[in-house]
């Protein structure tokens, strides 16, 4: 849980920063800021939380792995998006965009882990076996 949250606390400060960058320096609407920045920082989030949280070094299964953990981004940047378009509406800042988008994942924030370690990355674990050295071919 701790490496988890370390993940998403720096995932976090990352999507915040260019939020900021993209409301406030560049102009963008709320939505689209949130969505750009939100798919920015997912893929390295996703590589970072399997390797380092849940010790996977194997191979990446799509329909265990990728399509359900991606599933479950694409929900959380559509609520946040959601959110973040509503928030500029009322106020069109980077400030209010921020808070908005933060709000919407960490509504999301515990769900996503539970799901992640008690079903995602266990059933892929248990699916395909972790080697912890290669193998040698004699």
């Amino acid at each position: 849980m701790t490496r988890f949250a370390g993940v998403s606390l720096v995932a976090t400060a990352v999507t915040q920063a260019l939020l900021f960058l993209f409301v406030d320096g560049f102009g963008w609407p709320g939505g689209r800021a949130n969505l750009v920045a939100v798919v920015s920082v997912c893929g390295p989030s996703y590589l970072v939380n399997r390797r380092w949280v849940w010790k996977r070094r194997t191979a990446h299964s799509f329909s265990r792995e990728v399509l359900p953990y991606w599933a479950m981004v694409a929900a959380a940047a559509a609520l946040s998006t959601v959110f973040a378009s509503i928030a500029y509406r009322i106020e069109p800042t980077g400030w209010a965009v921020s808070l908005a988008d933060m709000s919407a994942f960490l509504v999301l924030w515990g769900i996503r882990f539970l799901v992640l370690d008690a079903y995602l990355f266990k059933i892929a674990h248990r699916a395909a076996p972790e080697r912890s050295e290669p193998m040698e071919l004699v």
